[in-house]
């Protein structure tokens, strides 16, 4: 009812002024138009010759997309940023997540090198919907730690045409986006209109993990039936090789109580500062990821249209991790040790009956997200009757295996 209204009142708005126009034209106006119909009556068309055909400029490209967005943001009813699959082309983005970031008032966080969730105008992600056709998503970002905040690392910038983002939700919008809303539009067959095809091979480098991951998207989409009938499929495959050393030092830097450097030969170190437990983390893991979007369009005519649409997201988290962690056992007596008089700390150290921990991890995750509308409409006069059905899940499975190997001794660094 609201855009209804505002179409209408922008309708009456449009008619007065073209009536003003109008009227300055037969007040101001009439002479010149006499002396322009003059010359029509004996030109190109009186001598039978034909007129000329006028240059059309077409605008597409990067242009094209920054005017669609623009158009978008100046014809809606609320506040709505528009992206545009070509902006994507342009930039290195990995996934939706680091796409949606560039907008202005938005946030993205990251896990493991990659963007993950965003927060829109500082409110938290769990207050974030996230629709795919207009229909709600849900993926589970760690079963570890499950809440509402979706995770849309899954998702290839690359399958998507359009994303929205209304950082005003509306009271007629559903629920769930008091933060703001992120809707992820894919192509229809039908608006493209012919038959189009498209496919990218791409590899990536990691230098550190000395691996070439390969990324490899393709689209193809068709009209049958003289434009009556239209279907797309849209797949995409990303497979990365991650590596993660790390040095932690876990309880931070304390000062060394006396009761720990009660030899004489250790007062010296009484007040200095040291790491009373640190580790060394080695983790190295692949991400395969799979999408698959199907779309379906059929309009006989201009009173009906069904539309249906399936996506499919499938992502693989692997990760070994191997970890040595020495902890220098608080309040035990020091055996030996040196200092570093200009920074007071403790530059080597070995305390008596401090514990040294191994330990080998494997993590592993399969995340899915499933998704299907099916949308047959009909107009009869003034009336629309929409029946919608739409259908989601995400799920996740997670695996931890752990092997850990504990011994009481004396422990220390250097």
């Amino acid at each position: 009812m609201f855009s209804l209204s505002s179409r209408a009142r922008r309708g009456r708005l449009g008619a007065s002024a073209s009536t003003g126009v109008l009227a300055l034209v037969a007040m101001f106006g009439a002479p010149s138009a006499a002396a322009q119909e003059t010359p029509d009556e004996s030109g190109p068309q009186a001598s039978g010759q034909s007129q000329p055909i006028e240059d059309v400029v077409v605008v597409s490209g990067f242009r094209e997309s920054l005017e669609a967005g623009i158009g978008a943001k100046k014809n809606a009813n609320q506040v709505v940023d528009v992206i545009t699959a070509e902006e994507f082309g342009k930039f290195p983005d990995q996934n939706v997540a680091e796409s949606i970031q560039r907008i202005t008032g938005i946030s993205m966080d990251r896990a493991e090198g990659e963007g993950d969730k965003i927060t829109i105008r500082g409110l938290e992600p769990d207050l974030t919907r996230v629709e795919i056709n207009g229909r709600s998503t849900l993926v589970i970002g760690n079963v570890e730690s499950p809440n509402m905040a979706s995770s849309l690392s899954i998702f290839g910038s690359d399958q998507f045409a359009k994303i929205e983002v209304v950082k005003s939700p509306l009271a007629s919008d559903d629920e769930g986006g008091v933060g703001g809303i992120v809707r992820l539009i894919t192509a229809k067959p039908l608006e493209i209109g012919e038959f189009a095809a498209r496919l990218s091979l791409q590899g990536r480098y990691n230098d550190y993990s000395g691996e070439i991951d390969p990324i490899y998207s393709g689209t193809i989409s068709n009209v049958f039936m003289d434009g009556q009938l239209g279907m797309l499929l849209s797949a995409s495959f990303d497979d990365r090789t991650r590596r993660n050393d790390q040095t932690r030092n876990m309880n931070g830097w304390q000062a060394a109580p006396t009761s720990q450097t009660s030899r004489p030969d250790m007062v010296p170190l009484r007040g200095k500062t040291y790491s009373t437990h640190f580790d060394q983390q080695f983790r190295v893991g692949t991400l395969p990821r799979t999408n698959v979007d199907m779309t379906l369009q059929y309009q006989p005519s201009e009173t009906f249209e069904l539309y249906v649409n399936a996506n499919v997201a499938h992502e693989e988290r692997y990760d070994n991790i191997s970890r040595v962690a020495i902890n220098t056992a608080r309040n035990r007596p020091f055996l030996s040790g040196t200092f570093d008089a200009d920074s007071n700390t403790v530059d080597s150290v070995l305390v008596s009956l401090g514990q040294f921990t191994f330990q080998n991890r494997g993590l592993n995750r399969e995340t899915d997200s499933y998704g299907l509308t099916i949308n047959p409409e009909w107009t009869v006069g003034d009336w629309n009757l929409s029946l919608r059905t739409d259908y989601s899940m995400g799920m996740q499975i997670g695996f931890d295996r752990r092997i850990r190997s504990r011994q009481n001794r004396d422990v220390g660094y250097d």
